[in-house]
């Protein structure tokens, strides 16, 4: 009678034992500085739709390490570090990020942009804005090949706008936007089965011992 009922067990079990869905989580940080006369920054740090925003400027310079010339129509390079601690992503890994900056006066194709602890690695260049638009744009930067960056949860940024060649150029809006995925883990209907599987196994090693000494 165990023996039918173990086989009937281990088929169920066979049948449910599936992983449930991996997790899967977005979140992002968006930094934007729209001060016309001085500095104004708000920041937005969105996880699965949820967004918490910031607005004092000290506490977002000071958390993301965003220099001087952050927002600052002028020549001078831009660095500051993207933070994505505060999601408290654990147990999984990045499957995806993307790098979206936003700034005016892009018109000579010589800021390009780099990531990285010693921000070495070089992601691409500002596409030009158009004249009629204060030479704005929008730049997009696929950082898939670039997700070990992100294992410590940050990702430094350095605008290198390489001298006056093509005008002064104002950044004023840095996103971060990365795909976090956890690991499969057993559905609690296929462990719940293999437990009772393991415990009438031992019930059959038991009688069957317990014959074996009887004999």
């Amino acid at each position: 009678m165990l023996k039918k009922i173990c086989l009937g067990l281990a088929i169920v079990g066979l049948l449910q034992f599936t992983s449930a869905d991996a997790a899967v989580v977005v979140v992002s940080e968006g930094i934007y500085e729209t001060g016309i006369i001085g500095r104004d920054f708000t920041r937005i740090r969105t996880k699965d739709g949820v967004d918490t925003i910031e607005t004092n400027d000290a506490t977002i310079i000071a958390q993301n390490n965003i220099d001087n010339d952050f927002g600052v129509y002028n020549g001078d390079n831009v660095t500051y570090t993207h933070q994505l601690g505060w999601a408290g992503l654990s147990g999984g890994s990045f499957t995806s990020a993307a790098l979206e900056i936003a700034a005016f006066g892009v018109t000579g194709s010589d800021d390009d942009v780099f990531i990285g602890v010693n921000l070495d690695q070089f992601v691409g260049t500002l596409t030009n804005g158009e004249w009629y638009t204060a030479f704005f744009s929008i730049s997009t930067f696929d950082l898939t090949v670039h997700l070990a960056l992100l294992n410590d949860f940050t990702l430094e940024v350095l605008i290198d706008k390489n001298g006056f060649l093509g005008g002064p150029s104002t950044i004023f809006t840095s996103t971060l936007t990365a795909t976090y995925e956890t690991g499969n883990v057993p559905e609690p209907a296929s462990i719940a089965v293999w437990s009772a599987l393991a415990a009438i196994g031992g019930v059959v090693t038991w009688r069957k011992r317990k014959m074996l000494h009887a004999a």
